[in-house]
């Protein structure tokens, strides 16, 4: 019998939901798609609770905000592609990336 590691149950799990989430009906505006409003909502959640509390450890390195910017493009673009540009976004942020540094959604 054949164990599957934490990080793969994770990532399966991780997997599922996204993929539950993003199923949605193409006929729906993207601001009222399940979707999308459950990843705004998730956003919301981590900047009133987490990120208020980060801030003694991490600095974010670009304006706006990561959090601004992946809430204004799940908005905009909707889960799916605003997701993607999102996470794109936090993955580019490292200790090259200089302070301060403008990256408009």
């Amino acid at each position: 019998m054949r164990r599957v590691s934490l990080p793969g149950i994770i990532l399966l799990v991780t997997f599922g939901a996204f993929t539950a989430l993003a199923w949605h009906d193409a006929s729906v505006p993207l601001g009222s798609q399940y979707s999308t409003r459950a990843a705004v909502f998730g956003i919301e959640q981590y900047r009133h609770f987490l990120s208020p509390h980060m801030g003694t450890f991490v600095r974010c390195r670009f304006r706006p905000t990561c959090s601004a910017y992946g809430l204004s493009v799940v908005r905009k673009y909707g889960a799916l592609r605003g997701g993607w540009k999102a996470i794109t976004r936090v993955a580019r942020c490292n200790p090259w990336t200089p302070m301060g540094t403008v990256d408009l959604p």
